[in-house]
């Protein structure tokens, strides 16, 4: 699977287009969550304009209202000790954020729909956390083990944590908020779509319980990290007391949380504004005052930290990346989120919806011309820039099972990507779509560049940028054919997640129908050990790129700015943990 010397490469960016550049590009910033912000269409970014005083002070006016992880055995590494990394909290920073938050609590708000990550991991402790390297770590839980064929979880409490009230966090408030988020008592609210329900849950001793399953779940530790759990909800610790002595409604405008953050003040699309919980047994955190304000727009971010009006900004677009770094003091975060940019190739439907041709893509040789026909390196450097990373394989090693080093990658070799379709018999008078959304700024310029690579082989495919919504109901549909770019794996280690929604043959946006798939995910998911869940996760991984059922682009990557007064560090996937912020 070698390019051959000499071969030349097209050039799909530099193509005249009749939709204007400017207007997707502006359409990209506004919808730009944390996913790299906006690349030039070329190798070389071009600096921001110099902004005067007067429209420095102009965009400071905020606009208003606005992994998977695998389980894991008895952890092998230390439990974080309660001993405080600095004397106390101190001193206040401003983080500039492009979205406001979901909501600062989970369980006592209701389970489902949790809220958004950055903030509550900061607000809320779970029984596990995230190590920098991004492997599960004890936190509210000092230890856990599994038994009887990884069906049944022991869990063992941190002793001496407290709650932000300054009352003790003990087995019965783990197991009433465990409860609440399996049973939500707020009306309207729909229990967590878990894929093993626990069939029983008990208080063992005073510091242990144990939580039985009817068959072994890979899951279910992982949602109790303070983020968003499996099934996409996060549940948390709160002290049974105070939720049954304020009721819900008042507890959600003001919870009382076990994180390293209290939640003082929220302006809905605004600001937010957090003090250091000094009592939290990991150790107050070094920043006393965290004020979080809302600002959708690349510019004004940049602003408020070219000003020193913002401490740290978040997902600063590539093009902005020159300008900050000449600052005095100031450095560039970069770090992968987790998400990739990825094209998935249709076949569960077996005929040209609306004909009766037969799907030419469930050819695996017409698969893997597809991905010889794309120059993903290229891709890459004059597209996403420093926004993306390349990616050898279906997904890139932040998640689980992957083993680019077992195996050959597909590279850009249009040659053979004629003859591959060519002993397919592909019908080259087929005209087909490739769908792109809106999910990070490069993210349309990629998938046109693939378009266009695809045009270069014989292939008649036309690039469509479609709205988010109309094209999950498109994927929903099977009408999303023959290919559709998906803002991919999400942002778990565990690349089930994915698999469940768009690979798994009854998953309501799937793109595939293959049993064999379909197994080889049921055997990793009956694991609960993590070495041998990654084992079973590599046939996952090396299936899926024999048979080429996706085109991985990029891998998005986040730059954020970090100003002289501070310094940050935070786990792989979108940023989190204030607590990690400190002081230079």
């Amino acid at each position: 699977m070698r390019t051959p010397t000499g071969t030349s490469r097209p050039k799909p960016w530099s193509r005249s287009r009749s939709r204007s550049i400017g207007a997707v590009t502006a359409l990209a910033l506004a919808l730009a969550v944390a996913c790299g912000g906006a690349a030039a269409p070329t190798a070389t970014a071009r600096p921001a304009p110099a902004l005067s005083v007067e429209t420095q002070a102009g965009v400071r006016q905020l606009q208003l209202e606005a992994r998977d992880g695998q389980a894991t055995a008895t952890p092998t590494r230390p439990a974080p000790t309660a001993v405080a990394s600095v004397a106390a909290s101190r001193g206040k920073i401003i983080y500039a954020k492009p979205v406001d938050m979901g909501r600062a609590t989970s369980a006592a708000a209701g389970g489902a729909g949790g809220p958004d990550t950055p903030f509550a991991s900061s607000i809320n402790a779970g029984l596990t956390n995230k190590g920098l390297d991004g492997q599960l770590v004890p936190w509210l839980a000092s230890s856990w083990a599994y038994s009887s064929s990884d069906a049944v979880l022991d869990i063992t409490l941190r002793k001496g944590a407290v709650f932000q009230d300054g009352s003790p966090i003990t087995v019965d408030d783990v197991l009433y908020s465990l409860n609440i988020w399996l049973n939500p008592i707020t009306p309207g609210v729909l229990k967590p779509n878990l894929p093993v329900m626990p069939s029983a849950i008990e208080k063992t001793g005073p510091d242990t319980f144990r939580v039985a399953f009817p068959r072994p779940d890979p899951f279910f530790l992982t949602a109790t990290f303070n983020t968003l759990s499996s099934a996409g909800e996060g549940w948390y610790i709160y002290p049974r007391a105070a939720v049954e002595r304020m009721g819900i409604d008042a507890f959600n405008k003001a919870p009382v949380a076990s994180g390293p953050y209290k939640l003082v003040k929220r302006i809905p699309g605004d600001s937010v504004l957090l003090e250091a919980h000094e009592q939290f047994f990991n150790g107050p955190p070094p920043v006393k005052t965290i004020e979080v304000r809302i600002a959708p727009e690349d510019s004004t971010r940049v602003a408020m930290f070219q000003t020193g009006e913002a401490d740290i900004v978040e997902s600063v677009a590539p093009q902005y990346l020159p300008n900050l770094e000449r600052l005095a003091g100031a450095k560039i975060f970069s770090t992968r989120t987790g998400q990739e940019v990825v094209i998935n190739i249709q076949t569960a439907v077996d005929k040209i919806p609306g004909t009766d041709r037969p799907n030419p893509f469930k050819d695996v040789r017409v698969r893997q011309a597809v991905s010889y026909a794309v120059d993903k390196k290229a891709i890459v450097e004059r597209i996403a820039g420093r926004a993306g990373a390349p990616v050898k394989g279906p997904y890139s090693t932040y998640h689980l099972g992957a083993v680019p080093d077992k195996i050959t990658d597909y590279d850009y070799n249009p040659e053979k990507a004629k003859q591959l379709l060519k002993d397919a018999n592909f019908p080259m008078d087929y005209q087909f779509p490739v769908y792109a959304y809106v999910a990070s700024a490069p993210a349309p310029q990629a998938v046109e560049a693939f378009a266009n690579y695809l045009q270069a082989v014989g292939l008649k495919a036309q690039y469509r940028l479609v709205e988010v919504s109309a094209l999950i109901g498109l994927w929903r549909a099977k009408e999303a054919f023959p290919m559709s770019f998906v803002r991919s794996w999400n942002i778990y280690p565990d690349p089930s997640r994915h698999f469940v929604s768009y690979m798994k043959s009854d998953g309501g946006t799937s793109f595939y129908a293959d049993p064999v798939l379909d197994q080889i995910w049921a055997d990793a998911f009956k694991i609960a050990d993590p070495t041998k869940q990654a084992q079973a996760y590599e046939k996952f991984f090396t299936y899926i790129h024999e048979q080429a059922y996706v085109v991985d682009l990029y891998a998005i990557v986040d730059n954020h700015g970090i100003g002289p007064k501070v310094d940050w560090r935070y786990p792989p996937g979108l940023p989190n943990s204030f607590n990690l912020i400190t002081w230079r």
